[in-house]
């Protein structure tokens, strides 16, 4: 009882209190059994059902392991405490039995600040939140602040300066279920919609989902509680309208919206009527609000500089054909400062790594194929080469560096363009 009078306090709105009780019943009476439990999360944490299933090495493997940190419990208790461990930790049995928990579950144990969520388990044991996480407590006071967009839009604004956004929107998707009220929807949305490009984007890739997939993903999970196309339309022409701060957030929106209705030559079936977050008639007022939002970016200056300034000239083509678009490159492109800009927008960069590297491998390209979707390749890869034997070139940034001689690199043969 001291020890919890102790510890409770600091992280009681962190931990579910049951479990708690259970861990540091294990600290004061149990000490072994409580540091092998601290240092083998993985063994401890999350479900067994993972991507391939395990093969049964494995799960002998886990089960040998198990049974050696049971040993550290008296013989007399054994079984009680196994029993508790069981309770405490789902995943455990799959080892010492034949169920499997399914990753649905993982969002019902972070919820409940279960001492099985791997992302909360680091807390029952430091009585802090772990660096670089974010508090149950404050998602929830964050989440209050739903009701008014100043206010709310304030708040990921701080946290965007933490280094804590990309956490709480992996959290958010929690909550967009249920837990935020049906008219807190709209401002949520908006609040997304206009400073979503201010945020980090994240990692991508085959198990990642960056942070502008993940905007996606909230909008559509709470824009799906709204009962019809008209509630859903409503609230993303509003919010998009009212965006000022954000572009790519908006088009992105829109393309994917696109999609839903099986444009762009999607091999992918286009999802149910019903499902859809807008129909057609809609989706094309929702095509033109962002069409007007890149001319107004693009006659301001903001568009040239965009970090996604390749993906928005490809929406703006399609959305309203060749002419202003072409046009807007050939105005960008007539001093080297814009040339340089609009080539750096069509770097791609991955990572392989084979069984032979310690260490993942960089790999820059750049499209060519893409690039003469705007400008002829003739028509600038002199001065390209001009530029790179300049003395300014020294000056440039790093990714800049990169784009104008992956861009010669390629044009030369010395990378292959196999996009």
């Amino acid at each position: 009882l001291n020890t919890l009078r102790f510890s409770f306090p600091m992280v009681k709105e962190e931990v579910n209190p049951v479990d708690f009780i259970a861990i540091t019943s294990f600290q004061v009476s149990l000490p072994e059994l409580y540091y092998a439990i601290r240092d083998n999360k993985d063994l401890f944490t999350g479900v067994s059902s993972g991507f391939g299933g395990r093969s049964e090495k494995r799960i002998n493997q886990e089960r040998k392991q198990c049974n050696e940190i049971l040993n550290l419990v008296p013989e007399n208790i054994k079984e009680n405490i196994k029993e508790l461990l069981i309770r405490l930790f789902p995943k455990l049995k799959s080892i010492w039995g034949n169920t499997n928990y399914g990753s649905d579950w993982l969002e019902t144990w972070r919820k409940n600040c279960r001492i099985c969520s791997p992302d909360v388990f680091d807390t029952y044991f430091r009585l802090a939140i772990p660096k670089g996480e974010i508090s149950q407590r404050e998602i929830q006071t964050i989440l209050s602040f739903g009701n008014d967009p100043n206010s709310f839009a304030e708040a990921l604004l701080r946290l965007n300066e933490d280094g804590k956004i990309i956490r709480f929107l992996e959290r958010l998707e929690d909550y967009t279920r249920d837990y935020i009220p049906e008219e807190n929807i709209e401002t949520i949305i908006s609040v997304l919609m206009d400073i979503g490009d201010l945020f980090p984007e994240g990692e991508s890739g085959f198990f990642e989902i960056d942070t502008p997939m993940r905007i996606l993903r909230i909008c559509y999970q709470l824009s799906q509680r709204l009962d019809s196309h008209e509630k859903r339309f409503k609230v993303f022409k509003n919010a998009m309208e009212k965006a000022t701060r954000s572009l790519y957030t908006i088009v992105h929106e829109v393309s994917v919206q696109d999609q839903q209705h099986g444009k762009y030559h999607s091999k992918d079936t286009p999802i149910p009527e019903g499902k859809r977050t807008v129909n057609a008639e809609q989706l094309k007022v929702l095509e033109n609000i962002a069409l007007n939002k890149i001319e107004t970016w693009a006659n301001d200056g903001r568009l040239k500089k965009h970090k996604k300034l390749a993906y928005i000239l490809f929406r703006w083509k399609e959305w309203d054909g060749d002419d202003k678009v072409n046009e807007f490159v050939e105005n960008m492109i007539k001093n080297d400062e814009g040339l340089i800009d609009f080539i750096t927008a069509f770097l791609t960069k991955s990572t392989s790594q084979t069984m032979r590297d310690y260490v993942y491998r960089t790999h820059w390209r750049i499209n060519l194929k893409s690039i003469e979707e705007f400008i002829k390749i003739n028509k600038i890869e002199s001065r390209i080469r001009k530029i790179i034997n300049s003395d300014k070139y020294t000056h440039f940034d790093e990714r800049q560096k990169i784009a104008l001689q992956t861009f010669i690199d390629t044009i030369d043969g010395k990378i292959k363009d196999n996009f």
